[in-house]
């Protein structure tokens, strides 16, 4: 936008500075986006590393789960074994299948949630919906800049051209020796 052989104008650095921040106000977005996903990262990692513990306090939960079960069925036979001809399934066999039935149903049910939580694949997606994000936003302020650039760009070089001929004009009509001093300084320069 600047010449360097040129002398630079309080008009050129009035522009120039309205790009550096544009510039920095992009570059402290995309720092902030950095840091929300090295954040996010460290998040799913952590979820990762308790996983393990997830894993163990959901099989502890099932253990105690099968053992209520089981004792709250031997109270129901022991309870029930004088009415045993009450029953449409007669032998304990039987009774005994349907309540590991009904017991296996129950235990899958109330730990689906932890199983779901524990999911790597969950965790993974999450990774990759939040570097997508990141990315689009990146795009997009990255097009915006180009964008606001190239059109105030324009606005630049008009003003540009305008504050030029300004000078110009003033300068013929304020200083008007001024040319009748480069001429003579001229040949004596050769």
């Amino acid at each position: 936008m600047v010449n360097k052989n040129e002398s630079v104008s309080s008009y050129e650095l009035l522009w120039k500075a309205a790009f550096e921040q544009v510039d920095a106000w992009a570059e402290k977005l995309n720092q902030s986006d950095e840091l929300f996903l090295n954040t996010t990262k460290q998040f799913v990692e952590n979820m990762r590393r308790s996983q393990e513990n997830g894993h163990a306090i959901t099989e502890q939960f099932k253990r105690e789960l099968l053992e209520w079960e089981k004792y709250a069925r031997e109270e129901l036979l022991m309870a029930t074994t004088t009415i045993q001809q009450f029953f449409p399934i007669t032998s304990y066999e039987e009774i005994n299948q349907v309540f590991d039935d009904i017991q296996n149903k129950t235990t899958y049910l109330l730990t689906t949630p932890i199983r779901t939580l524990m999911n790597g694949q969950a965790l993974d997606k999450y990774i990759d919906t939040v570097e997508q994000c990141i990315s689009f936003r990146k795009k997009s302020r990255e097009d915006y800049v180009e964008n606001l650039k190239s059109i105030t760009n324009v606005l630049y070089e008009n003003q540009k051209l305008f504050v030029d001929q300004l000078d110009k004009q003033v300068k013929s009509a304020l200083f008007p020796f001024q040319q009748y001093i480069k001429n003579v300084t001229e040949p004596t320069k050769s």
